[in-house]
């Protein structure tokens, strides 16, 4: 008597579809094929997934099964059920095939190699049919501001003029909202944040507790700020996958109640982009040059948004710690080799070493120049202010005086077209004073080197601790780009830049001024 296995499988789509073929539906199909065959079941199994998923739990147990020899047929009710992947499909029948195993379908009886791949090609074609299909649906009701899926934490959904849409939650949202608020500050880190959002009771809706890591993706989730934004990632097996170019998002702006205003929410990502610099100080990270080193090969590269992005090469390693670019670790797409993690470290503190070991004179020299170019800033600046508020108030007594003659006794007034030629000369005269005047920055200062100043007079190079070269890092180093084995370039903050000119210019002076 011939042993059958019985394998049935629908998607999570087709589920949910009314018209689809159940599970028990093709369970009892492939029952009454075997008993009409006088065969004997002996294995069902049942998958609720996609077909282009090769690792279903029960399509690999069959699979086992039959390199076991457990069976001497497999059994479902049309090929597309085996799988809708063609070449794991075709690559299946093949290796069952040299086992002695056949694939068998109720609804497409035939042992014909040719013709079964033809039926998996088919197969994959409607899933890609279906795909496209979910993925213009959904980008269409994107467009119309609806959401899908399950809403973000502190939303809920509803609906309103026939449109499922985000609705703020009353028991998480006003958590939300102080989360944002907190972290516009800048106060406090992701680590934090995440403290304060449990000791206030913020908890996911299966109960989870915040991490710092999805505190991090809330606080960047552009739901936040009331948008709809769909297609920024794609999981589609028919597709690029990954990040997507911001030219193929869909974004709606206002489409629900925003928890973070437009001018918190941007304050927060600027924060989240210095905090990613300062992380190696408050993850404690074993790598010196965390957030700072960069692949100067892949810099300029398209990144997930489409536009040119520096690509953070990041340090890891086992038997030995190293810094290797991103897009070669995860997507093999730089050859950038892997730099040793303490000999590009050290080269980095001995180029800083050499660029600010100066002499105690020379840094209280640099400090006063410092300051003195930054007080000749700031009286320039105030100058130029003043003159123009006093131009100002000339212009604005002119327009006054016009007025009056033009409504003065008969022999004084103006002629209404002389007036109104010489009112138009001081409008546009005012107009551009007080352009002028806005665009003054109304505090003027030098870039703030004194953190600087103030760490370097006790620097002791050769004996600084790790989160003492961290912070001169921080204080100092705006990235460390990449070029290869040895190769490597600082690019300095301004402050550094601001310190460095100081430095040379007087110690230029001084050689000049000492002989």
């Amino acid at each position: 008597m011939k042993r059958y296995a019985i394998y049935t499988r629908v998607s999570s789509e087709e589920q949910a579809s009314p018209g689809h073929v159940s599970l028990e539906s093709q369970l009892q199909n492939c029952r009454r094929y075997v008993l009409e065959r006088g065969g004997t079941v002996v294995m069902e199994q049942q998958d609720v997934q996609s077909g282009l998923d090769p690792a279903r739990s029960g399509y690999q147990q069959v699979l086992a099964a039959a390199k076991g020899g457990d069976f001497d047929a497999a059994v479902v009710w049309r090929f597309d059920r085996w799988g809708r992947d063609a070449g794991e499909a075709l690559t299946t029948f093949a290796s069952l095939q040299r086992l002695g195993v056949a694939v068998e379908s109720v609804m497409e009886p035939t042992s014909d190699p040719f013709l079964q791949g033809l039926f998996a090609l088919l197969g994959y074609r409607e899933s890609q049919s279906i795909s496209q299909r979910t993925s213009a649906g959904l980008r269409t009701r994107a467009a119309r501001g609806e959401w899908s899926g399950p809403p973000p934490l502190g939303y809920q959904l509803s609906r309103q003029d026939n449109r499922t849409i985000l609705a703020p939650d009353p028991s998480t949202a006003p958590h939300v909202r102080t989360l944002f608020e907190e972290a516009a500050t800048g106060r406090y880190s992701l680590a934090q944040l995440a403290d304060r959002a449990i000791a206030r009771g913020l908890r996911s809706r299966r109960g989870f507790i915040p991490s710092r890591q999805s505190v991090g993706r809330m606080l960047r989730n552009p739901a936040y700020r009331g948008a709809v934004v769909f297609g920024r990632r794609s999981y589609s097996r028919f597709g690029r996958v990954g990040w997507q170019p911001s030219h193929e998002w869909v974004v709606a702006e206002g489409a629900h109640t925003p928890l973070a205003n437009s001018g918190i929410f941007e304050a927060v990502q600027t924060w989240l982009t210095r905090h990613r610099r300062e992380q190696g100080m408050i993850r404690r990270s074993r790598f010196l040059l965390t957030s700072l080193v960069f692949c100067a090969r892949c810099s300029g590269q398209p990144g997930p948004d489409g536009k040119p992005r520096l690509w953070r090469a990041y340090g890891h390693g086992t038997k030995g710690a190293v810094y290797q670019c991103s897009r070669s670790s995860m997507y093999g797409a730089c050859d950038l080799p892997t730099i040793s993690a303490p000999g590009l470290e050290e080269a980095v503190k001995a180029q800083i070493a050499r660029t600010f070991s100066i002499s105690s004179e020379v840094r209280a020299r640099a400090a006063a120049y410092v300051a003195e170019e930054a007080e000749a800033a700031r009286s320039a600046v105030e100058r130029q202010r003043m003159d123009l508020e006093k131009a100002l108030e000339r212009h604005q007594a002119q327009r006054l005086a016009l007025a009056r003659r033009l409504l003065g006794k008969a022999g004084e007034a103006i002629p209404e077209d002389i007036y109104r030629r010489l009112e138009a000369e001081e409008t546009l005269a005012v107009q551009r004073l007080e352009k002028e005047l806005a665009s003054l920055p109304p505090s003027p200062s030098a870039t703030d080197v004194q953190p600087i100043l103030a760490a370097l007079p006790n620097l002791d190079w050769s004996d600084l601790s790790w989160e003492g070269w961290r912070q001169v890092l921080s204080l100092l180093v705006a990235r460390v780009l990449l070029y290869g084995r040895g190769k490597f370039l600082i690019d300095w903050q301004p402050a550094a830049d601001i310190l460095r000119t100081a430095v040379d210019r007087v110690s230029h002076f001084g050689s000049l001024r000492f002989g």
